[in-house]
């Protein structure tokens, strides 16, 4: 699951290497909807 500091973090180390230039919308980009749907599709339990 992604921290709460976890898409700060990603974008200045991505702006440090280079790899992210533009702007990001990193409320919709980084959520943990990806993380729990992966979870349930592999039979893991999922926090409701």
């Amino acid at each position: 699951m992604m921290p709460s500091n976890g898409p700060a973090t990603v974008e200045a180390i991505g702006r440090l290497a280079g790899t992210i230039t533009g702007t990001a919308n990193l409320a919709t980009t980084y959520t943990n909807e990806f993380a729990i749907a992966a979870n349930a599709a592999q039979g893991f339990p999922v926090a409701s």
